[in-house]
């Protein structure tokens, strides 16, 4: 009875963390066909931030102040990334094609990886170089349109390096170089006593976590479904073109799913990281279980995103909690059971088959 609870309470937990995630990657992914991979980034980036704010060594500001404001910052790291990211591509022709800025940011970041440790002359003149291409990149994202309607991912695939460069590397490097690259503790946001059930505790965290995870939840389906905001954002989805016809400034829309790509990534950080601390481990883990998660459930799919973090949390919870040595068969196990339901159901779970008129 207690290896069901501890089941049920890291299922109800990590999923609820995994599931924001995974939204904010198939928010991106809905509006421009672009999946997300420097979401895990912005989500290690949004705990040390948290942890600066909150922190009596650092800032020592009230923990729910420093969640908001952390949930800012990782808006505005959102937005970087479509600028920098996606934006800065171009078009995908010979006349129109930016491509070339792929390789300016990505010495830029390895410049400034350089930059922050004892280097020689010649690394500092590098990096030099690269801040400049930097300051060109984020100005050529800003100055220039919406790469839609001339942006096609499916062609101009340099958007697989500059978001996993981004991600993986250039955001977590600068943030833990500048603040810290070890476990760090964020306070919890709500105190009380923890209850018991079966020997397992549930703590006044662990449902701030599951509560406020299934609210924003529910309330951007609401947003999707419900609102003219929602409408735009399905008919950027459609048909970008189109849309900008109609009168909706793709732009503006791409920059707002970013966005709220950025916050939720950055809720979910906070959310998670009493129990899980801030590091850099816990927060990539976190970000490729949500990957999987969407994958597993439907690229594009809302409700598949949802449903995939959850059944991810439970595969990961269950071997953990049951297998001898769980630690290390738990991620196999999950990625078997992926190969196993992408082999059967090719568009994930909730997927659906694109289907063309020629």
């Amino acid at each position: 009875m207690g290896d069901l609870v501890q089941i049920l309470i890291a299922t109800a937990t990590t999923g609820s963390t995994i599931a924001l995630i995974a939204l904010g990657i198939n928010i991106v992914f809905a509006t421009t066909r672009v999946v997300n991979f420097a979401q895990g980034g912005i989500v290690v980036a949004a705990g040390y931030i948290a942890f600066v704010f909150s922190s009596p060594a650092h800032v020592g500001m009230n923990v729910w102040l420093a969640f908001g404001l952390t949930t800012l910052a990782g808006i505005l790291l959102g937005i970087f990334v479509d600028l920098w990211g996606v934006s800065a591509l171009g078009g995908y022709d010979r006349n129109e094609n930016r491509s070339w800025l792929i390789i300016t940011l990505s010495v830029a970041a390895l410049a400034l990886f350089w930059l922050l440790i004892p280097s020689s002359t010649f690394t500092k003149i590098l990096a030099m170089v690269a801040v400049a291409g930097i300051i060109v990149g984020v100005a050529y994202g800003i100055a220039r349109p919406s790469p839609l309607g001339k942006f096609d991912p499916a062609t101009n695939v340099g958007w697989i390096i500059t978001t996993f460069a981004l991600g993986m590397f250039f955001i977590p490097n600068i943030v833990t170089r500048a603040i810290s690259n070890s476990p760090e503790k964020i306070p919890e946001l709500v105190g009380g006593k923890a209850i018991t059930i079966a020997g397992q505790a549930i703590t006044p965290s662990d449902l701030l976590i599951v509560g406020m995870s299934i609210a924003l939840l529910v309330a951007i389906e609401l947003v999707m479904s419900r609102t003219m905001l929602g409408r735009a954002f399905h008919a950027v989805s459609q048909d970008p073109t189109t849309a900008s016809l109609m009168g909706i400034n793709t732009g503006s829309i791409v920059i707002i799913a970013f966005g709220l790509a950025g916050a939720l990534g950055a809720i979910a950080s906070v959310l998670i990281a009493p129990k899980l601390f801030v590091k850099l481990d816990n927060s990539i883990t976190l970000s490729i279980w949500a990957l999987v998660a969407v994958v597993l459930g439907g690229l594009g799919s809302t409700k598949g995103a949802v449903v995939g973090a959850y059944l991810v949390a439970l595969i990961t919870a269950a071997v953990t909690t049951l297998a001898p040595d769980g630690d290390k068969w738990a991620q196999p196990v999950l990625f078997l059971g992926l190969l196993v339901i992408l082999r059967v159901r090719p568009t994930g779970l909730f997927g659906r088959v694109a289907v063309e008129k020629v």
